[in-house]
């Protein structure tokens, strides 16, 4: 797997989604029958996210970490799951993910955390490109538990050194949630083969053990750091235990997480 990708592509299953997002406009955008919605966006971005808990417990998290995760019916917009990139982690999608420069460091880094569970999501609009340049987006959810709060912290600094450091990366400043947070956005491209410029918006968060990672891909016009958060806010609630934690349906997925911290 690159480990160099630029910000915000990150993760075994976000770079498929790059590429199953060029495919899906190369599809539908050579249509000469189309509409040019690029020509419809309305700069509409809607409220500021300034709901959740900053500061608080740290509580220790029980497993599985995908009980914490936003289920589809509580994503905005109409969405499906996309199964490819939707999986328990295990030790080897751990270890040579974006997090690290190689496999070695991941092991490393893993054994000094103690991670003990981890899942991730990717849900996409049913209208695929043509519902995002009407201001839908991708979401990718990711969300690491480790054994101690201590492993959190550790873990939590390096993924947010790792991603300010990516070329193209900008800090955004929303307020803040959990026992810590913080959030980046990167300008990159268009949505397909319009003329909508494409954004990343990334917001990450420690609470107690858990290390949670939100992702929206979208049109400039319409994203901001916000969806992201209000996410981020949905997850952070479920761990305080104050909104249910539902595991989701199972999807078959390699054995979960378990380093031996030995």
């Amino acid at each position: 797997m690159r480990k160099n990708q630029p910000l915000l592509i990150l993760g075994a299953g976000l770079v498929l989604l790059a590429m199953a997002v060029v495919v899906i406009f190369l599809l539908n955008g050579n249509n000469d029958g189309d509409p040019d919605v690029s020509k419809t966006v309305n700069n509409n971005k809607g409220p500021e996210s300034t709901g959740g808990t900053l500061g608080g417990p740290e509580p220790i998290a029980q497993m599985p970490a995908s009980k914490y995760i936003p289920l589809i019916t509580e994503v905005p917009g109409e969405n499906e799951v996309n199964v490819s990139d939707t999986f328990t982690m295990n030790i080897t999608t751990f270890t040579s993910s974006y997090w690290f420069i190689n496999d070695q460091e991941g092991q490393d880094r893993a054994r000094e955390w103690k991670i003990v569970d981890g899942y991730q999501v990717y849900y996409q609009p049913v209208g695929l490109s043509a519902q995002v340049l009407q201001g839908d987006f991708f979401t990718t959810i990711e969300t690491y538990l480790f054994a101690d709060v201590e492993g959190a912290r550790g873990a939590y600094t390096h993924l947010a050194k790792k991603i300010a450091s990516l070329p193209g990366t900008e800090t955004e400043s929303p307020r803040g949630l959990a026992n810590e947070s913080a959030a980046y956005s990167l300008v990159q491209g268009t949505i397909g083969v319009s003329d909508v410029v494409a954004v990343y918006h990334r917001f990450i968060f420690r609470r107690g053990n858990a290390v949670v990672s939100v992702q929206t891909y979208g049109g400039e016009p319409f994203m901001a750091i916000d969806a992201a958060r209000e996410l981020a806010v949905m997850i952070d609630d479920k761990l305080l235990g104050q909104r249910p934690a539902t595991e989701p349906t199972p999807i078959p997925t390699p054995a979960i997480i378990g380093v031996d911290a030995d």
